[in-house]
């Protein structure tokens, strides 16, 4: 399966000679087109299936879904309604090590599956599915059509398969969408491929993406608030309100400077009577150290004080703040799915569509100019927008 991308993996080894690297990426493009894609085509045979399906027909159906962690909550809306259309369909999911917990206990998937790492693992796991006899597999991993191309056949190979993109990958599916992602958010692109399959009508209707926290989780954010004597924003308890600030992302153009994370917590502790929390991952503890450091004592908060947090425990400290501030990363689907406002931070090509802002839930954009990161974007123009922000929500 990852066979055809073995020299996309060494031209990763060689970032610095532009040359080299853009030569050996020319290399992989012809090994795929002249190798590759014609000795599969041998294998796999899937005859073209436009026509629509009912989803009252299908017994077992295959999302793939092995991607990100935004990704994941984006797609929770289709699950709840192909489940909502057929009850009795036995819907799974392949996931990521990184994306599974997100739809670890959503009662709309029956089986959840992150493949096995090693070869013999993978193997047996394969073999697994493929006795499940699926009787159709959609892809809904956009920039990784080989790869599932070959998942869907290998588990489904009598089964529809569903992907999109270009014509040359025809041959990997049934069904091959040419999907329309210019001004559509990418819950309405999803829902799109679930029209064009099923001829539903999804695309104008109420997709909320969602996230099922369960109890320890819950419980786990819950303590952080009573040490700190703070209560969500629906709680009839006593305590101060908090606000959640992710200044993290993959990318490091997508990342906050340590002086926007200071300003902005300023700037909300001057605003109203919400204490600021940070979120981060443990790459970050040097940074959060730094920002502390600039600012008094008991001006912020952390979550979590020690180890790491699980991703729904995150959810669960998302779903109780008053609102989110963040830079473009899944905290953003986080927020949406717990009908969270929430103020983003943006890269200049987020702002070229809108597949990836919030999703049904108060926000504001802020995009930084073409070729510059996040960190780019001044104080002057985050205290100005930020304050027209939590005016709108107040």
């Amino acid at each position: 399966m990852l066979f055809p991308h073995s020299l996309a993996c060494i031209t990763e080894l060689i970032p610095r000679d532009r040359a080299v690297k853009t030569i050996l990426k020319h290399i992989e493009i012809a090994f795929r087109h002249a190798i590759v894609y014609p000795l599969l085509k041998l294998f796999f045979r899937n005859p073209i299936r436009n026509d629509r399906v009912a989803v009252s027909s299908v017994s077992r159906l295959l999302i793939l879904r092995d991607d990100g962690i935004g990704d994941m909550i984006v797609s929770t809306p289709m699950l709840r309604k192909l489940k909502e259309a057929n009850p009795s369909l036995k819907l799974d999911v392949v996931a990521s090590a990184r994306n599974a917990e997100v739809i670890k206990h959503n009662p709309f998937v029956d089986e959840l599956i992150v493949l096995p790492k090693t070869v013999g693992g993978l193997w047996k796991e394969l073999r697994r599915l493929r006795s499940k006899r699926y009787d159709m597999v959609i892809n809904f991993v956009f920039n990784r059509t080989t790869a599932e191309g070959i998942l869907a056949n290998i588990v489904a190979s009598k089964g529809i398969k569903v992907g999109q993109g270009m014509d040359k990958y025809q041959f990997y599916f049934n069904r091959l969408l040419k999907l329309d992602r210019s001004q559509k958010h990418m819950v309405e692109v999803l829902a799109g491929v679930i029209d064009d399959v099923f001829g539903t009508d999804y695309q104008h209707a109420v997709l909320q993406p969602e996230v099922f926290i369960d109890d320890r989780s819950h419980s786990a954010a819950d303590s952080f608030l009573h040490r700190h004597h703070l209560s969500r924003r629906d709680a009839r308890t006593q305590g101060q309100h908090y606000v959640v600030i992710n200044f993290s992302a993959v990318d490091v153009v997508r990342r906050m400077s340590e002086q926007q994370v200071v300003n902005i917590v300023k700037l909300i502790r001057a605003m109203g009577k919400e204490i600021p929390v940070l979120i981060y991952p443990p790459s970050e503890r040097i940074k959060l150290r730094t920002i502390f450091s600039r600012l008094a004592d008991g001006e912020a908060l952390v979550f979590p004080e020690e180890g790491t947090a699980t991703l729904l425990e995150l959810a669960s400290l998302i779903e109780g703040s008053r609102y989110v501030v963040t830079c473009d990363t899944s905290v953003v689907h986080f927020a949406a799915a717990a009908k969270t406002p929430v103020f983003v931070l943006f890269t200049p090509t987020a702002a070229k569509n809108h597949e990836w802002t919030p999703y049904g839930v108060p926000h504001a954009c802020l995009y930084a100019q073409l070729g510059s990161g996040v960190d780019s974007l001044s104080i002057d123009l985050i205290n100005r927008e930020l304050t027209s922000f939590l005016a709108r929500v107040e």
